[in-house]
């Protein structure tokens, strides 16, 4: 059989399904074939994929079982990673081999651009490779800022034109010329909520995000660099936020490592409803492997969240720094504002049975919390873990209360 070259698209079906669909839509509308290729573990895929995840798992070496009962203990997520970026670039590399592949797009964050990148790795110069990431170093982030930029990695020198680059070139006015074609889309009207996410709590994300959209609300997510909410906020485009991971406050107030430090203030001074929880404000996210973390750093509880990227439990000194920043911050609202906590952790690897669970130290930073907010902010303990349901749930209602009250 005689198959016609197709762009592969790879992400985890689990939870970018959405944006691997319309990708998928839109390129099969300007005629080119499509191959999908899911490189998810935890969730059930929401979309059917051309190469399943369990057929990655195998060309990686293990079986999906086993990856998915060693991620939900908390062990060998690192291994897991490996297993799906080793199977993953096995099979693009295959299929270019076959002659099947056009080029190559991927759509992650952190894991999902080190399995993408990968893959996208084992092509040649010239094959076009797209990475779409919420992941940048902070050497591109001075360049890119909040946009969305695209770079093309140029091979070679900027110094004339030879076989190799007049390739890559004629690829780069190629992405601007389908730029081009492509029509903007239209606003439907409906109330814009910003929610705040990580991968530790994208499980409460998605559910909050599901809830909200049924009622009628468009909702627009952020990670751990919010600068691009600020642009809405300054535009007045966004009608509450729902913060279920403010863990951006590490960053700006633990490692230095982000000079954002106007982080929920748009949203205090023009008095957007906010919801307030303390998603991921259990680590620090160091931008390193396992192996090669600061030397200050070595000693403290370690977790490999990624190949690049290592994960460091805070400590009781560092829980309530964090919970007063969240306070004083929360305190200069000028709207309605709640924080809402989940007890029982604040991350997928805060839990009980999981790495970083440590309630001593998470029961420091909800105290810091309690001890510096105002007596004029609702402070809302939850008897449930933030990847739970029921916290979803409370502090959906919470935030749907203040919007109702601010629109009467």
């Amino acid at each position: 059989m005689v198959h016609s070259k197709a762009v592969v698209l790879i992400g985890s079906l689990d939870t970018k399904s959405d944006e691997i669909a319309f990708l998928r839509d839109k390129i099969k509308a300007e005629g080119h074939e499509t191959i999908t290729m899911d490189v998810g573990i935890l969730g059930e895929a929401l979309t059917k994929a051309d190469i399943s995840r369990e057929e990655v798992a195998a060309r990686g070496g293990s079986t999906l079982r086993e990856l998915v009962e060693n991620a939900r203990k908390g062990i060998d997520k690192a291994f897991a990673v490996k297993v799906m970026t080793e199977g993953a670039s096995q099979i693009v590399a295959k299929l270019f081999c076959e002659g099947r592949v056009a080029a190559v797009v991927a759509v992650g964050g952190a894991i999902g651009t080190a399995i993408g990148t990968a893959a996208m790795k084992r092509l040649p110069n010239g094959v076009p490779k797209v990475m779409i990431s919420i992941v940048l170093s902070s050497r591109m982030k001075q360049y890119v800022d909040s946009k969305d930029i695209i770079f093309v990695n140029y091979p070679t020198d900027l110094l004339g034109l030879n076989f190799l680059t007049r390739k890559v070139l004629s690829n780069a006015s190629g992405a601007v010329s389908g730029m081009l074609r492509m029509k903007e889309p239209e606003r439907n009207g409906k109330k814009l909520v910003a929610i705040t996410s990580l991968g530790v709590t994208t499980p409460a994300v998605m559910k909050a995000k599901e809830k909200l959209e049924r009622e009628g609300f468009e909702t627009i997510v952020y990670t751990i660099d919010t600068e691009g909410l600020d642009e809405l906020l300054e535009k007045g485009l966004i009608s509450a936020v729902l913060d279920l991971t403010p863990c951006e406050l590490v960053n700006i107030y633990l490692t230095n490592t982000s000079q954002h430090h106007t982080r929920m203030a748009l949203a205090n001074e023009r008095g957007i409803p906010q919801v307030i929880a303390p998603g991921g404000l259990d680590f620090i996210i160091l931008p390193f492997s396992i192996n090669d973390v600061p030397e200050s750093y070595q000693k403290r509880h370690l977790y490999e969240h990624s190949p690049n990227v290592t994960l460091v439990r805070i400590d009781s000194d560092e829980a309530e720094r964090l919970g007063s920043v969240l306070a004083e911050k929360t305190n200069a609202a000028k709207g309605l504002a709640a924080v809402v906590v989940p007890t029982k952790g604040f991350s997928s690897i805060d839990k009980k049975g999981q790495p970083f669970y440590n309630d001593q130290v998470d029961r420091v930073l909800v105290n810091s919390i309690k001890d510096n907010l105002h007596r004029k902010v609702k402070m809302i303990e939850v008897d449930a873990h933030i990847n739970d349901e029921t916290f979803v749930d409370e502090a959906i209602k919470i935030l749907k209360s203040m919007m109702r009250f601010r629109s009467d």
